[in-house]
């Protein structure tokens, strides 16, 4: 499995991940919340009463009504109302009808001329939405972001673990030779029994060692297993892709994508976006309330009287005015949202430091790491070329062993640490990755844009 195979598997089957999917379907939910402010709205009514009039006598009512209205995206509220309702009296008034049935239809229209204009409660309701949608894709982003670093540390160190293995198996390997051939020069009386027991006590160390190395590996996979999701004895076959160690990191371009995909430098932008938001809406519930009510409708009267039946036109132009005159909580609101403002752009410039000097450090330490890798195959190919001459002075006698396991033992010091070198190496290229976001390429995000 590669690293990109790896966090793949994370990516579907950590638990988190679905969790985190859950929260941003919920925000979404928030826009048509936000929409439906400028949904219809039926009110209805309707009892029976019975009142005692100024003479003693009763009088029994029967009424129902409602009314239609609807908020317009302006600010502006459309309303339709209409009424019924019949009236019984026990005692009957001359040209008064009795009973008498009383209907009223009737339109009316109110603009906002100072809170409320333009309706910016729903401008902003929208807008807070979007943020919160933004909010719950920023934390899912971090959340990957945050399995991507564990991965790529559980990712290198399984590798670090496998490298010593197989670097230890290659010294037992040649402790094995080595006794063997000692063994049959000592069956022939040419070698004597230290050297045997120089290699033997070698050996013995070297498979300890293994063990050693068997047990930490065991943690490690199944630490591995628990984030991909796979039953915790499953075998890892762990592949390097060597053509990562020779991509030229260019510092500029990596720092433009990391703060182009940088998840906390998006919430803080919601944070700003949100704040601003929270200003506008607290500013227009402090303007004063200055409304234009306009109205027009019909009412009609009939009763069995014989007087027949009446109707008249209504209608009325109103203005209403409402002042609040202690403005000093909307001032500490405001106040409040300014410095929330203020922090997160400190919290922006911290982060904005944090990428230019991470991508400066990754950057060096790969370049540094190269070099470092570089001298690390010389010094193999050194201690190759020092091993095989002093094999050949020890073939011949004028070599003792002691000073053949050194030189073995320092050819496998060596060997392994060019093995950690490129394994640092590959993690360094992968944080850089990270950083940019060039990590996520080829990798399917559920819930992301490119689905």
């Amino acid at each position: 499995m590669t690293l990109h195979n790896v966090l793949q598997a994370v990516i579907d089957n950590y638990p988190s991940v679905e969790g985190a999917l859950i929260q941003v379907e919920r925000a979404r939910l928030n826009t048509g919340k936000a929409q439906a402010q400028l949904g219809w709205l039926l009110q209805a009514q309707g009892g029976i009463n019975r009142e005692a009039s100024l003479f003693g006598s009763a009088t029994d009512t029967i009424s129902a009504g409602g009314s239609l209205s609807r908020q317009l995206d302006s600010g502006s509220t459309l309303a339709v109302d209409a009424s019924i309702g019949r009236s019984d009296s026990e005692q009957t008034f001359p040209g008064v009808s009795n009973p008498s049935t009383t209907t009223s239809v009737g339109v009316s229209f109110r603009q906002p001329l100072g809170r409320g204009a333009d309706n910016p409660a729903y401008e902003q309701s929208l807008i807070q939405a979007e943020l919160d949608v933004a909010d719950a894709e920023a934390q899912r982003s971090l959340l990957y972001d945050q399995l991507a670093e564990q991965v790529i540390g559980l990712y290198a160190g399984a590798l670090n673990i496998r490298s010593q293995q197989q670097n230890v198996r290659q010294a037992i390997d040649r402790s094995q030779r080595r006794q063997r051939y000692l063994e049959d020069r000592t069956e022939l009386g040419v070698s004597e029994e230290q050297d045997l027991l120089q290699v033997d006590a070698q050996l013995k160390s070297q498979l300890a060692q293994l063990r050693a190395l068997d047990v930490t590996w065991q943690t490690q996979r199944i630490q591995l297993n628990r984030l991909i999701g796979r039953p915790s004895d499953s075998e890892l076959n762990l592949i390097v892709l060597e053509d990562k160690l020779t991509i030229e990191p260019v510092i500029a371009e990596v720092r433009r994508q990391a703060i182009e995909n940088d998840a906390e430098l998006a919430q803080i932008e919601t944070r700003l976006l949100r704040a601003d938001s929270f200003i506008e809406l607290t500013q227009d519930a402090d303007e004063d309330q200055f409304d234009l009510v306009l109205s027009i409708g019909n009412q009609s009267q009939s009763g069995d009287s014989g007087s027949g039946s009446e109707s008249t036109l209504t209608g009325g132009v109103n203005l209403e005015y409402q002042q609040a005159f202690d403005k000093r909580a909307s001032k500490a609101e405001i106040d409040q949202a300014l410095l929330d403002k203020d922090a997160a752009l400190v919290d922006k410039r911290r982060i904005l430091e944090d990428i230019e000097y991470d991508s400066a450090t990754l950057v060096a330490e790969i370049l540094s790491g190269r070099d470092a890798l570089r001298a690390y195959q010389a010094s193999i190919d050194s201690e190759r070329a020092k091993l095989r001459e002093a094999e050949s002075r020890y073939r011949k006698g004028r070599s003792d062993t002691e000073q053949l396991l050194n030189f073995e033992s320092q050819l496998s010091q060596a060997e392994l640490s060019f093995e950690l070198q490129r394994i640092e190496l590959l993690k360094d290229q992968y944080s850089l990755e990270l950083l940019s976001g060039d990590l996520w390429r080829g990798i399917d995000l559920p819930g992301s844009a490119e689905e």
